[in-house]
């Protein structure tokens, strides 16, 4: 946040410099005057009333630092205004139940130049916190205070839904002026784009050539976050976007929208058509694309312009660009539902709709028609396949063909889609040696997978939400991609999108041989299986930690958590043995006993298998009975997989009810039946013979309970259980010894 505030702060020096050479002979209080009037800087905190005291004296040294020079902070308050008295006797730390009590929002302003007196410090007043059940709230007043706010505005309610739009929306009633710049918390400013502001402001007085002046003026944005594989296929992404694609966006094709930030936009024309962002939590996940589709709607062109950028940092980890890239998909699912895309799809030229759709949705259906079309042409070779070795149809392994022909042009347009623009626009910028150079690293790095595997998440999460809905914001983080994350967190994220359709591939692949002949070249065999190995250990491989291996031996690694005889693998924080074991335990770990009985919470997909299935099964709850007439891919491979089944054993006596069995897979589903209470009841004797093994290592002065390490009702620390299962180890080892030592010792003597 501090960097962000220092680098948008240079606005206002570069406009002093500007000052300074035009009317040289101002004096100190007019330059801050006309400073004053020409710039002002709002960070929107919507969550400022609820920090801690560490968040609070930084903010007030931001304040400090920047003092007169138009740093403003702006946040939405919650108050309780029935019970004033009542709360201002509240003493720190004091907790107070209010029955009937009148809850309203506020919209504050904490001006950074305006103080009570000349040198006099900010006013302070009480940190309070509100919890509202039914019709009583809860107050409590903590042992600190924050500044008080200048200016507040009562609104109708409470605006929060998807928080940035309405954290927007709120602060903007508190700027001045004609330009708002939209800007986020992992971009900066340097100083000698900040001089080249006044050229900016200008392209809002210059009208298109048949037209008004833009609604809305973009420029590039420079990725100083390229630190890794995964930051540097991210960045140069981002690059790509934000040149070559926005360049092109805006013109010729005139289709270009909002983006967020670094965009400068017109006031007035976002006050009049409902601000900057929408903030309905539904429709508006991409809440800022829709105040271009606005400005297209209402006559007004968007501009884009590259002599000016400012900084941005992206995500550097496989789970945040992923979640990253998934959201946008959602949004953009979302957004082809709303209004302004059906009038846009009534109202635009031809030419612009086109530049519209491929700039937009059709980029994200391309993602999901690639991993179609491959599996499409390899279901087809696999079903001649299997028709021609079942003798039901002759020369019918000729749809091989199809699949030899097609699957490695298809696969080669792929990657050449995501390296050639990045050729372009180095061939432009830096010249041809980084043009040529920069690309074959990636291609070293195995960027293809890292890119398959996004397209991937891409299409599938686009697919979902038109089909199921859910889709909510997803908070990536942008921290440092170096720490190793556990494969069941990537199995919960990837599972549907990615390891489920590399599992489709794979049988497919290993059934074909088995099933007929396979009439394929090399080269579409090798695309088949680089799609197939890209989908199961893509997200695995740029995993950080991920080829790290234990110190000791495999097969005392075993021999360790075998004598533990419970699947715990703390000790190994990253490498591929640990995270086989926190998988399994994942897939083993049954809920705490307190969910089972009385209300059950909401489940947490990362802690087992049984609440991550609860929750898919909540998600798809609320999913219309209509979307179940698209059938899925799989349904259509195995109508005529029956047949073909249906066909090969008919001379072997089998009926028409035969392949209803195949159909509704009921012996499967009566032996996972049969497999789950004795799966189960496995683990109960397990964690009582663990309990016993306890109670029998205590001895007679510690008594061992389920509650606790020593006979008390606290709860057992992980440290005290990880030095008792110790100290299990030790004894049974010390018993072993002592058993077997002798008797090898007397057998081995004459």
């Amino acid at each position: 946040m501090a960097r962000t505030v220092k680098g948008m702060m240079k606005y206002r020096r570069a406009l002093s410099i500007h000052l300074d050479a035009e009317l040289p002979n101002l004096i100190q209080v007019e330059r801050d005057i006309v400073l004053g009037l020409k710039f002002r800087c709002v960070a929107a905190l919507q969550t400022y009333a609820r920090y801690d005291e560490h968040v609070l004296s930084d903010v007030e040294r931001l304040l400090v630092g920047y003092n007169g020079q138009g740093l403003a902070i702006a946040y939405i308050e919650e108050r309780v205004v029935s019970h004033e008295e009542e709360i201002a006797e509240l003493s720190q730390g004091e907790t107070a139940v209010l029955s009937n009590a009148e809850t309203k929002y506020f919209a504050c302003l904490i001006d950074g130049g305006l103080r009570e007196g000349s040198n006099s410090y900010f006013k302070k007043v009480p940190a309070l916190s509100f919890k509202k059940a039914g019709e009583t709230v809860t107050v409590q007043r903590h042992n600190r205070d924050r500044l008080a706010p200048t200016f507040e505005i009562e609104l109708p309610g409470n605006p929060v839904y998807n928080g940035k739009a309405d954290n927007q929306n709120a602060s903007l009633i508190f700027t001045r002026g004609d330009v708002l710049n939209a800007i986020d918390m992992n971009q900066e400013g340097y100083m000698e784009e900040a001089l080249k502001l006044p050229c900016l402001l200008r392209e809002f007085a210059m009208p298109a050539s048949s037209g008004p002046p833009p609604s809305i003026v973009g420029f590039k944005e420079h990725i100083f976050s390229s630190i890794g594989a995964l930051g540097d296929f991210a960045a140069s992404s981002e690059r790509v976007f934000g040149t070559l694609v926005q360049r092109t966006m805006a013109y010729p094709l005139w289709s270009r929208c909002h983006y967020g930030h670094p965009d400068m936009l017109d006031k007035i024309d976002q006050m009049a058509q409902g601000g900057m962002s929408k903030g309905d939590k539904r429709l508006n996940l991409s809440e800022d694309i829709f105040a271009g589709m606005d400005a297209i709607l209402r006559g007004r062109h968007i501009a884009y312009r590259d002599y000016i950028q400012v900084g941005k940092g992206r995500d550097m980890g496989v789970d945040s660009i992923l979640g990253f890239f998934s959201k946008l998909s959602v949004g953009t699912a979302d957004m082809t539902t709303t209004r302004q895309a059906f009038r846009m799809g009534q109202r635009l030229s031809l030419g612009r709709l086109l530049g519209f759709y491929y700039a937009h949705i059709g980029s994200y259906l391309g993602q999901l028609h690639y991993f179609h079309s491959s599996y499409l042409l390899i279901s087809l070779a696999y079903l001649g396949a299997a028709a021609e070795g079942t003798q039901l149809l002759s020369a019918a392994s000729a749809t091989g063909a199809l699949m030899d022909s097609m699957l490695g042009p298809i696969a080669i347009l792929f990657i050449a889609s995501s390296l050639l623009p990045l050729v372009f626009v180095l061939l432009a910028e830096e010249g041809w040696v980084s043009a040529i150079s920069s690309p074959l690293r990636q291609l070293a790095h195995l960027s293809p997978v890292y890119f398959l595997v996004q397209s991937r998440v891409i299409g599938a999460s686009f697919s979902r939400e038109f089909s199921q809905g859910g889709g909510g914001y997803v908070a990536t983080g942008r921290g440092l991609g170096i720490f190793h994350l556990p494969f069941h967190e990537i199995y919960v994220f990837l599972s549907e999108m990615c390891y489920y359709p590399a599992a489709d591939y794979c049988l497919l692949l290993i059934a074909w041989p088995l099933a007929g002949p396979m009439k394929v070249g090399i080269f579409a065999a090798f695309f088949a299986w680089f799609n197939a190995l890209s989908l199961l250990l893509g997200p695995s491989l740029f995993n950080p930690g991920c080829f790290h291996n234990p110190r000791r031996p495999f097969a005392q690694w075993c021999k360790l958590k075998f004598e533990r005889r419970a699947l715990t693998f703390e000790d190994d924080h990253s490498g591929v043995l640990s995270d086989v074991g926190t998988w399994l335990t994942w897939l083993l770990r049954a809920p705490p006993p307190d969910e089972r009985s009385g209300a059950t919470p909401r489940p947490n997909p990362k802690r087992s298998w049984e609440e991550s299935f609860r929750k898919r099964i909540e998600d798809r709850r609320g999913v219309e009975w209509y979307s179940l007439v698209l059938p899925s891919k799989e349904a259509l491979m195995a109508v005529p997989l029956l047949l073909i089944t249906y066909k090969a054993m008919q001379p072997r006596g089998w009926e028409v009810w035969h392949m209803f069995i195949l159909a509704c897979p009921l012996p499967s589903l009566f032996v996972v039946s049969l497999l789950t209470p004795l799966l189960r009841w496995a683990l109960l004797l397990r964690n009582r013979d663990n309990q016993g093994t306890l109670s029998d290592l205590s001895g007679p002065g510690c008594a061992v309970s389920p509650h606790g390490a020593t006979g008390g009702p606290q709860r057992q620390t992980t440290s005290g259980a990880r030095a008792l299962n110790r100290a299990r180890n030790a004894a049974r080892v010390s018993r072993r010894l002592a058993a077997h030592l002798p008797r090898r010792r007397a057998s081995a003597r004459p």
